[in-house]
């Protein structure tokens, strides 16, 4: 897997999207959600096809599926890029109740987000995440 590859694709994307659950959710209608961003980055990447963009619930299926391992659980971490971070427990992180995106570096994360109408955007992830969110899943690539 090639995380710049990632990086760069979801890059291209910065103020040509906007977000929503209920479009495409892969960019090819101009729009996109969190879950959808990150599979598409992760493609471009080189990881496998799921048959369907997952949501932040079948994300972690996805990321298992291809290699990816988990890192932490409700703790503390280090941050790193090609992190991919989902926020929200597995069983109950659908919809609006869930969010994820890729790490680009130690404090920063590309998103796609509809905070502040963003869409597609790279924010400091610690600053985000003191919007009131309990639960963190993070996992992390494997390189070869």
């Amino acid at each position: 897997m090639d995380i710049d590859a990632a990086i760069n694709a979801l890059k291209k994307k910065i103020g040509k999207s906007t977000y929503s659950m209920e479009g495409s959710r892969d960019f090819s209608d101009g729009t996109c959600d969190c879950s959808g961003a990150v599979y598409y980055g992760l493609r471009k990447a080189g990881c496998s096809d799921f048959g369907y963009i997952p949501s932040t619930e079948t994300l972690h299926e996805y990321l298992v599926q291809n290699g990816i391992t988990l890192k932490a659980e409700n703790e503390p971490f280090n941050m790193e890029k090609g992190d991919i971070i989902i926020w929200g427990k597995q069983g109950q992180s659908a919809g609006a109740n869930g969010h994820t995106g890729i790490c680009i570096d130690n404090q920063n994360w590309i998103e796609c987000t509809a905070w502040h109408d963003l869409g597609e955007t790279i924010q400091n992830h610690d600053k985000r995440w003191g919007n009131g969110r309990k639960t963190i899943l993070l996992c992390l690539p494997l390189y070869g």
